[in-house]
């Protein structure tokens, strides 16, 4: 949405919240403001959140975290619905198949133009200031993806998320299939 429109919503919306308190609430009038803003905080947020937002992936921190520019800046994106085992980081070894999940993220998507789409079960942001987002390059789901050949553990955080029981079904048969993580000659402890 370009900073112009969502200027103009947000002018919209303050103005209606100042005619709902003038307005007495017990009236149609004041019913139907306040059915006017709450339409349009709905709008707001389902803009935000599940519109596809086009950008470039600039650099992957690991099999789960890229970076995308898009409209005028950088951002950290978490990739819903998957983990990947860790690098190494605080003294902690790198985890089994970390850099090969890493690898396979970038042989997908570095440096091309992908799509990012959000959940609103799960929120804009993580807990480190990450946009949690489903990546898509050519309407290809990246973490599914990544899910189907061993590079990726499906991942709940909280809530369940709207693709769970498809990138359930994806790990399932990963590891039925003994495919990247899964395969004990890659990793004898899984």
């Amino acid at each position: 949405m370009s900073p112009r429109l969502r200027l103009l919503l947000f002018l919209l919306f303050i103005g209606l919240g100042i005619l709902t308190l003038v307005v007495d609430q017990g009236d149609t009038a004041g019913q139907m403001l306040g059915q006017v803003q709450q339409n349009l905080e709905e709008q707001l947020h389902t803009i935000d959140i599940r519109t596809p937002v086009a950008g470039e992936v600039t650099s992957i921190t690991d099999g789960d975290t890229i970076a995308v520019y898009h409209g005028d800046k950088v951002e950290k994106i978490r990739i819903l619905g998957i983990d990947t085992p860790e690098l190494a980081r605080a003294g902690n070894p790198v985890e089994c198949f970390a850099e090969q999940s890493k690898e396979k993220v970038a042989q997908l998507v570095a440096g091309k133009a992908v799509e990012l789409v959000g959940d609103l079960s799960q929120g804009d942001r993580d807990r480190y200031g990450r946009l949690l987002r489903y990546v898509l390059l050519d309407g290809q789901d990246i973490g599914l993806t990544l899910l189907k050949e061993g590079y990726a553990h499906e991942y709940t955080y909280n809530r369940p998320y709207q693709y769970k029981s498809e990138y359930v079904q994806a790990e399932q048969e990963a590891k039925k299939n003994n495919l990247g993580l899964w395969n004990t000659s890659n990793c004898p402890a899984q």
